[in-house]
């Protein structure tokens, strides 16, 4: 299931911008397990949310800018630069304030939140306008988007933001 996220928000962000190439279009990158969209993409890994967090008072256009890589597509990623092993998290409202001043930039922002619910993922939804459950058809990703889609419904996520 993961590789088949990594290529639906890859490649709706791609795609976007070659049908709008004059649009500005960013794919964040919120998975702090095990992410694989800077090699996905081909393109170093050297800072991203994490450095962000670091002192999110400070917070800018010109610090976002020095954290985003260039894609050959034109589109810009912010990558994680979280690896899971130290069990560091954003500190609270990162997520927020970062996709804030991304929406303020780009025409478009994608976020690939990974599979595991967590604060930093829970704001991301929180402030998207719309939110896609992609899974595959097995039995353990079809119970686990189940259980997923009955907690966004707990969580008031209704129909209109919600697709699968």
């Amino acid at each position: 299931m993961k590789r088949i996220l990594l290529f639906v928000a890859t490649n709706l962000a791609m795609s976007l911008k070659q049908v709008a190439p004059h649009k500005s279009v960013a794919l964040v990158d919120l998975n702090r397990h095990d992410s694989d969209l800077p090699i996905f993409l081909d393109l170093p890994a050297p800072r991203g949310l994490r450095d962000l967090s670091d002192d999110i008072s400070r917070l800018d256009e010109a610090i976002l800018r020095s954290v985003l890589v260039e894609h050959e597509s034109g589109i810009d990623l912010l990558q994680s630069g979280y690896d899971g092993l130290e069990g560091i998290e954003p500190v609270p409202g990162c997520v927020l304030r970062t996709l804030d001043l991304m929406r303020s930039i780009y025409d478009y922002v994608f976020v690939d939140c990974g599979h595991i619910l967590e604060n930093a993922t829970r704001e991301a939804l929180d402030y998207s306008s719309s939110l896609m459950v992609v899974m595959t058809l097995n039995l353990p990703t079809i119970r686990r988007s189940k259980q997923l889609l009955e907690l966004l419904q707990a969580a008031h996520y209704g129909s209109d933001k919600v697709s699968l």
